[in-house]
């Protein structure tokens, strides 16, 4: 309780040494006190609208696809589609991608 009146002390002699007129103190205390309750009505008036996730869309990506020009001492030359992960070993060896 000691912790209060201390505050209260405090405040009071803040009060009294404001360096502002009687009237100019008033307005103070009154737009303090508008401030204070159109805040206490905000909080406790809430939103009582549902918050709902918006709806989800799963969009397949195919993987991007590269075109391989094999030549050379190969078996089966030719122009090749592959996907973009593919490894230079799959163009030589997997022949049914032929363009």
């Amino acid at each position: 309780m000691e912790y209060f009146s201390q505050v209260f002390e405090k405040l009071a002699t803040w009060w009294f040494d404001l360096n502002f007129t009687p009237i100019q103190k008033r307005a103070l205390l009154a737009m303090s006190a508008i401030v204070v309750v159109v805040s206490i009505f905000i909080v406790l008036r809430g939103n009582t609208e549902e918050v709902t996730a918006p709806a989800v869309i799963v969009e397949q990506v195919q993987a991007p696809q590269i075109f391989v020009d094999v030549t050379g001492a190969v078996n089966t030359p030719g122009v090749y589609t592959l996907t973009a992960s593919s490894r230079v070993i799959d163009a030589i060896t997997v022949p049914d991608t032929r363009i």
